[in-house]
């Protein structure tokens, strides 16, 4: 995986804007509709739209070559039957064909990065890494910020099953791998340090007192969404990849 450098201090040259916007704007495209796992290194490459350095540029174009010596993998969805996927990021009580959620964050900071993957079918059918509003406070409120950004994406995808005739009849599982984060949207760990995200608490919790989602704790090893907020190599990224894209495992 392309690892991302900053370059706040401005050491290194410019490079020529108009291609690096090019290139950047055809990532973009390419990762909103199939490529998840290049999300966050694309995330972060946007961040230099205006002054891009030659780094930058260079980096950039790694991921074309990366994209295309793997343009093979795609999101393969499945209608039935076992998934031959990588078995070490399946969470526990997760339905293999139906819908899921992970969520995560990288507390930063400034603004922490917010990501969510939701599952369906054996692949990833929504997913984004982006920067959070607002500065949290704690890793356990910055967790608990993009869980409540996959909350409302999730609701949004009941909504349209329901419109379609299909809606669900049980809760959807979303998963964090902050206890401290799973406590606030069970109403346990409210307090007043959490009063500047109190309207995305009260939306968590309504929705989880509704019986609409069920927010379930994950070892943050296994993870699958770990790969969008964070770069994440070897064997780890391989199966998070595999996973989020329905890959098979041989």
């Amino acid at each position: 995986m392309v690892r991302v450098c900053f370059d706040p201090a401005g050491t290194h040259p410019l490079c020529d804007l108009s291609e690096y916007q090019e290139i950047v704007g055809v990532l973009l495209f390419i990762t909103s509709y199939v490529r998840v796992d290049c999300v966050y290194a694309v995330h972060v490459l946007t961040r230099f739209m205006q002054a891009p350095a030659r780094l930058h540029l260079l980096l950039a174009r790694r991921m074309l070559a990366y994209l295309y010596g793997t343009r093979a993998i795609g999101l393969t969805y499945r209608r039935g039957g076992d998934l031959s996927v990588s078995a070490s990021f399946v969470p526990a009580g997760a339905p293999p064909q139906g819908m899921h959620a992970a969520s995560d964050s990288d507390w930063a900071v400034g603004p922490s990065t917010s990501d969510f993957v939701i599952m369906m079918a054996g692949a990833a059918v929504g997913w984004t890494a982006r920067l959070q509003r607002c500065s949290t406070l704690s890793s356990a409120e910055s967790e608990f910020y993009a869980l409540s950004e996959a909350v409302a994406e999730v609701v949004h995808f009941h909504n349209m099953l329901s419109d379609a005739g299909m809606p669900p009849q049980q809760p959807t599982l979303i998963f964090c791998d902050r206890r401290g984060a799973r406590l606030m949207a069970m109403d346990v760990a409210s307090s007043q340090r959490t009063r500047h995200i109190h309207r995305r608490w009260y939306f968590v919790t309504f929705h989880v007192d509704e019986g609409e989602v069920e927010i379930k704790e994950l070892r943050g090893s296994r993870n699958f969404s770990d790969c969008l907020s964070k770069c994440t190599g070897g064997k780890t990224f391989t199966g998070e990849r595999s996973y989020i894209m329905g890959m098979n495992v041989e």
